[in-house]
C-alpha cells in the first residue's frame, strides 16, 4: 500500500494493517502491487484427481479417472473484495 509518494507498506502477513501517515495533508491514493504465483501454468493441469499432493514426475503422468481433457485450475488471488478501512487519529 502506498499513500501519494510515500515508499508504503508491505501488507504481507496478519493483521495487514499499515499507518500511512497524515492524510490530511493531501488527498490518499491508495496503490496495491499484487503477486500471484505460476501454478495454474506450470502445474500438471490435466490432473483432476484433487487427493494427489505429490508434486514430482507422476504428477504430470496421470491416466484414468485422475486425468481429464479440461484444464484443472486452482483459485488463488484475491478472493474477496477487501475492505479498506481508515482510522483518524485523535488529538
Amino acid at each position: 500500500a502506498i499513500l501519494g509518494d510515500s515508499e508504503g507498506a508491505n501488507l504481507v502477513f496478519a493483521p495487514y494493517v499499515a499507518n500511512l501517515g497524515d492524510c490530511s495533508k493531501q488527498k490518499p491514493v491508495l496503490k496495491l502491487k499484487l503477486f500471484g504465483n505460476r501454478y495454474n501454468t506450470f502445474a500438471g493441469l490435466h490432473n483432476c484427481d484433487k487427493a494427489t499432493y505429490y508434486f514430482g514426475p507422476d504428477y504430470w503422468r496421470s491416466d484414468g479417472d485422475g486425468w481429464a481433457y479440461e484444464y484443472f485450475c486452482k483459485d488463488f488471488g484475491i478472493m474477496k473484495s477487501p475492505i479498506i478501512t481508515y482510522y483518524k487519529k485523535e488529538n
